[in-house]
């Protein structure tokens, strides 16, 4: 090809610094924040997060330090990890959107980046095997995704536990873990799905727009089905696997409905809305088929356009 016609030849010497694949990573990881939409989405991130918390501290902080002067027939029976389920349900609900447009627009110049500046065939000349250079891209959007989708709820789960009476903080923490599991299938539902779709359309075109506006009709229309299309009987409990951001905050949302639902509506109320929500383990299964599907698209494009002798 014509990098290498010009001279270009792959290096056989030896190797050292740090792996390929982290270099690629920590590039891509770094141009992520260059540009003008993620800081824009990444401030309203923030705000929305310093916001809830500040409502997280007043509907239950306040509230812990005031049941405890109460008597003991006047606390409310819903107890703060109940409490605790059902706002992260919430501010999860909340931030889905938010997560979406940064995974697009983090997602969408993986690859297609270096494919409309001609930099990959450059790129793979070098002592950069095409497995490496996919692992890097890979990895990106796991590391942004850590930042909403693992590190919020993880926070509020410590705030919640330290606002317990005193003693009582650890053994909260300890008995309330299933909270930090909820929020690392979330955490890792999102990060597979997200990175295997925005792999598999970006690995397929150079123009970043185009990913963007495909992406945002997967992103959108598949939300839009799982919501319509859940309720009804037959087509409802496949088309509820629609939408990604369903499928991620299920595990959270599952946990929150089987906390709060019987007490307030009743156990029957509960299995209703129990059976509209994707299940954990098959959404994640699904989110590991689109990520093998992106690898297997971006790993192909690479080597379709690697320097050999």
């Amino acid at each position: 090809m014509a990098v290498y016609a010009r001279g270009y030849r792959p290096y056989h010497g030896e190797r050292r610094g740090a792996p390929a694949w982290y270099v690629i990573y920590r590039e891509g990881y770094g141009m992520a924040f260059r540009g003008i939409g993620f800081r824009i989405v990444g401030l309203m991130f923030i705000v929305w997060f310093v916001v809830w918390g500040a409502g997280l501290y007043f509907t239950l902080g306040v509230e812990e330090q005031a049941m405890r002067a109460a008597p003991r027939g006047m606390r409310d029976m819903l107890g703060a990890a109940a409490q605790l389920k059902q706002a992260l349900s919430i501010f999860y609900g909340g931030v889905a959107v938010l997560t979406g447009l940064l995974a697009i627009l983090v997602g969408s110049g993986l690859i297609a980046d270096d494919l409309r500046t001609r930099a990959l065939p450059l790129i793979l000349v070098r002592p950069i095997r095409g497995w490496e250079y996919v692992l890097g891209k890979a990895l990106v959007l796991p590391r942004i995704l850590v930042w909403t989708c693992l590190v919020p709820g993880c926070v509020y789960y410590v705030l919640v536990g330290l606002w317990q009476p005193p003693g009582e903080s650890l053994p909260w923490l300890l008995g309330n873990l299933d909270i930090v599991e909820a929020v690392v299938i979330h955490f890792a539902t999102a990060a597979v799905s997200y990175t295997g779709l925005m792999l598999l359309l970006s690995a397929r075109t150079d123009r970043r727009s185009g990913v963007i506006a495909v992406a945002s009709a997967v992103f959108f229309a598949g939300t839009v089905l799982a919501l319509m299309l859940a309720p009804l009987d037959g087509i409802g409990p496949i088309m509820k696997y629609a939408g990604l951001p369903e499928n991620s905050i299920a595990a959270i949302a599952r946990e929150a409905v089987e906390a709060v639902a019987p007490m307030r509506r009743g156990a029957r109320h509960a299995e209703k809305v129990l059976s509209f929500i994707p299940e954990p383990g098959k959404a994640f299964a699904l989110g590991v088929a689109l990520l093998a599907a992106g690898l297997f698209s971006a790993l192909r494009r690479a080597r379709s356009v690697e320097v050999t002798e």
